[in-house]
């Protein structure tokens, strides 16, 4: 294999792996984003400003639910068998992607 086909394919290899761990938070975020959110109307009941401002507490919590059938959660929870089989699908990724663009 010729040094031009192996930059080709470390160039790939990194596009790749960038997307892939680029949608990672995307899931976890989207999956809270679809839940509605309520917030009490504390704008409208806020007492008039005084000389000296108190800081400011969290009054509502948002309820964060973990996605325990996504890429993070397998390599988070996963022993060696899984995590290596999961980088031998990213290897093999790879390659069919550098054939697909060769």
């Amino acid at each position: 294999m010729s040094l031009r086909k192996l930059l080709t394919l470390r160039a790939v290899a990194a596009l790749v792996l960038s997307a892939m761990l680029a949608t990672l938070p995307l899931a976890a975020s989207a999956q809270a984003a679809s839940a509605p959110a309520v917030e009490a109307p504390a704008a409208a009941a806020a007492p008039a400003p005084t000389a000296a401002p108190t800081p400011l507490t969290a009054t509502t919590s948002k309820e964060t639910v973990d996605n325990p059938y996504g890429l993070s959660a397998l390599w988070q929870q996963g022993d060696f068998v899984s995590r290596g089989t999961l980088l031998i699908l990213v290897i093999m990724s790879m390659g069919s992607w550098y054939i697909l663009v060769t």
